[in-house]
């Protein structure tokens, strides 16, 4: 399964034809063919699409209800492991009960079940939360559907915007824990169930990211092969029967780890390399898939900021010509390094900022992460009747966030800050537009084991790609005989690094002055059209800085982010 999504009337036993067709109407429209699963009794109705991808069912169906699920659960741990097998398990367990199984689960899921008998639904998403859910609840009226922008297409619905989570979208790009840019809107927590039952909503958390105890006891070295182990497992359990793999293969790390774990089990590796000209990214993929021994397909272009990956891999599957002996078996499951460099690497920390937290400095470190991470919003420019002090709105944010770790040790609040927030939102581009691509990405990086096992580790041993070289040490030699990129301040890689090649992170914006005049005109043209815009910022200040921007005397980029951030969400009314 890929897609679901339904309405829940909270107050009557009767849900409008209307309702269910709109809904019905926006999810075909989107995978442009008939839904594969449609349900209604009274008051609740849900539909679902699958796109193939597992090659197997995620639905169960009884005279008691039925359970479904996208992604894979990963429940079941032995050879012939199924998510058909895990879904069957969580539908018996349903029927008794609230699952024990969810905590066991490693895998990037979420899913529904359905008591017919009681009229009692159960929503949940994985223990990161990463497959989303978002619901929408006013007026007794309760919609829940894993794609976002299905909201913004039903019409019968509130979409007040939310004006802190659109200034959190501009800065992070992406709102913080359960918001969204819609203040009646909300995406569920990581480890999250809602039961929806007699007119109530009510929350269980069945995964606590708090509780991981620290590994204090255990040696490093030790650790390493803990982590080694683990995400051999959760390639193994992601891989089942399949023996010819796709993969995306960057110039970094983490693809190159995920490339090895898979070489020991597979036959054929594929492997996928989107990259511009003369960048380590391209060379150094292209020398590594050598020493790998897979079939490397490189696909260079001129700029490649924030793309869609799962689309451009799409089409990509779409045009090449393969020999049917070396075709996979599951040919729209991607192998991708994604996760790694947050959950492992423990980017965008440093040892500066885990000291001030360790010595209880948590505002003056919260400030030096915002900082050195170039996180913020253009507040100047914010109208004060919007907000007290816009200066403050992100760093009150963060704080917010992480006033609920009480159990995590201070100095690791902002790596699961990372986790429950940068992370569980990092793939969002990829499932809103599931629809379209149809792949389904395996992200060994994302099992919740190997998860819990970096949370564990002493967090000083870990920053900066310490502790992620000591278990990357533990790979066949052939994963270090050609140089691979590293991040800024980082653990450099010890082999010699050409100077004529550019970073993956370069962003190849383009920031001449037809640009910034472009971008000037959008954003007066904004202003001056969108009198809903002009509650939230200073008008006159802005324009000012749109005519600075725009004669090239003094670049506003971050301002032009934060207005072109509002046109999203803020309608002309």
């Amino acid at each position: 399964m890929t897609i679901f999504a339904g309405i829940i009337e909270l107050t009557t036993n009767e849900l409008s034809l209307n309702a269910r067709t709109a809904l019905k109407a926006i999810m075909e429209e989107d995978i442009q063919q008939k839904c594969s699963f449609e349900y209604t009794h009274d008051n609740v109705y849900c539909i679902n699409f699958d796109s193939g991808a597992y090659q197997a069912p995620a639905i169960q169906q009884c005279n008691e209800g039925f359970t479904l699920v996208v992604g894979d659960p990963i429940i079941s741990q032995g050879i012939s492991r199924s998510r058909t097998i895990d879904v069957m398990d969580l539908h018996s367990e349903f029927k008794h009960g609230v699952p024990k199984s969810l905590a066991k689960a490693r895998g990037v899921f979420s899913g529904i079940h359905f008591n017919y008998a009681s009229n009692k639904c159960y929503l949940f998403t994985d223990k990161l939360g990463l497959r989303p859910v978002y619901y929408y609840q006013k007026s007794g009226l309760f919609i829940f559907s894993s794609v976002f922008s299905y909201f913004e297409k039903i019409p019968f619905i509130d979409l007040e915007e939310d004006f802190i989570s659109i200034c959190e979208t501009a800065s992070f790009t992406y709102p913080l824990g359960i918001k969204t840019t819609y203040k009646n809107i909300k995406l569920f927590r990581a480890g999250e169930m809602l039961t929806v039952e007699n007119e109530q909503v009510l929350s269980d958390i069945y995964w606590d990211w708090t509780s991981i105890a620290a590994a204090q006891d255990k040696a490093e070295s030790d650790l390493h092969q803990q982590a080694f182990d683990t995400f051999d497992d959760a390639i193994r359990l992601r891989l089942g029967d399949e023996k010819n793999v796709f993969a995306f293969l960057s110039g970094g790390l983490d693809s190159r780890c995920v490339t090895a774990g898979l070489k020991s089990h597979v036959d054929t590796i594929h492997t996928f390399n989107f990259s511009k000209e003369q960048s380590q990214d391209s060379e150094f993929a292209s020398l590594y898939s050598q020493h790998l021994q897979s079939n490397h397909h490189e696909i260079r272009v001129k700029k490649l900021y924030y793309p869609n990956w799962s689309q451009l891999i799409s089409e990509q599957l779409a045009n090449i010509d393969l020999i049917n002996a070396d075709l996979p078996k599951y040919p729209q499951k991607v192998w991708s390094g994604d996760g790694g460099s947050v959950g492992a690497g423990f980017v965008y920390l440093d040892d500066e900022i885990i000291n001030q937290l360790e010595l209880g400095l948590v505002d003056k470190a919260i400030e030096n992460f915002l900082k050195k991470n170039k996180t913020g919003i253009p507040f100047a420019f914010i109208s004060k009747s919007q907000c007290n002090n816009p200066r403050t709105i992100i760093h009150e944010s963060v704080i917010s966030e992480i006033a609920g770790m009480d159990r995590v040790p201070t100095e690791k609040k902002l790596y699961l800050f990372l986790l429950l927030n940068d992370q569980r939102r990092h793939l969002v581009t990829h499932f809103e537009t599931i629809a379209q691509h149809r792949i389904e990405l395996m992200l060994p990086f994302f099992d919740s084991d190997f998860l819990a096992t970096m949370l564990s580790i002493p967090i000083k041993k870990a920053l900066n790609h310490r502790f992620y070289m000591g278990w990357f040490n533990l790979f066949p030699e052939f994963v270090r005989m050609c140089p691979w990129q590293t991040y800024p301040g980082h653990l450099k890689c010890p082999l010699e690094i050409p100077a004529n090649l550019s970073l993956q992170w370069e962003s190849g914006q383009n920031t001449n002055i037809h640009k910034n005049n472009d971008d000037a005109n959008f954003v007066i043209h904004l202003i001056l059209n969108n009198p809903s815009v002009r509650r939230y910022i200073s008008t006159p200040l802005v324009l000012f800085a749109m005519y600075l921007h725009k004669l090239n005397l003094r670049p506003y980029p971050h301002l032009v982010k934060f207005m072109t951030t509002l046109s999203k969400y803020i309608k002309n009314s």
